[in-house]
């Protein structure tokens, strides 16, 4: 993972490339995208605590189906604070979900219109229409697979 321990814990963000028992995987849509769930620091959590409260809170996730299983890197993004654009960094982890895929909640308050399990065999669709800072996201994960991606731009 890049280190990302010289940056602003206010620049820092932290989220989950969550795949169920069917080996769906977790998409969120906001803002006219696709997206992985992630989001800022409470004050006193690290990396990993900010990253599974994040998950619950967009996608109405139940906690205790939902686990870590390890870090996979950071990515950076441009976001939009008080008119201002702002470099910020996402460290991403590689999560398991054992729970009831069918109770999935967006988190409205937060922009998120939609919460959807996807079949890998439609992952290209899904990220040609994604937030670009998560293709590596996928790339990284499926390389350690020794699968390879063939977006359509």
């Amino acid at each position: 993972m890049k280190s990302i321990e010289n940056i602003s814990r206010d620049l820092i963000t932290a989220g989950g490339l969550v795949i169920n028992k069917d080996s769906k995987v977790l998409f969120i849509y906001r803002k006219n995208k696709w997206d992985l769930p992630k989001g800022k620091l409470d004050e006193g959590e690290n990396l990993e605590e900010a990253a599974i409260r994040e998950v619950v809170e967009e996608t109405g996730l139940d906690i205790n189906n939902l686990h870590i299983k390890k870090p996979l890197l950071s990515t950076g993004y441009k976001s939009f604070v008080n008119g201002k654009t702002v470099n910020k960094r996402a460290a991403w982890f590689l999560m398991s979900y054992e729970g009831n895929e069918s109770n999935l909640v967006p988190q409205y308050d937060e922009g998120i219109e939609e919460v959807v399990w996807v079949d890998f065999s439609n992952i290209e669709y899904y990220l040609s229409q994604s937030r670009k800072y998560i293709i590596p996201v996928f790339d990284y994960h499926l390389q350690k697979l020794n699968t390879k991606l063939k977006l359509v731009s």
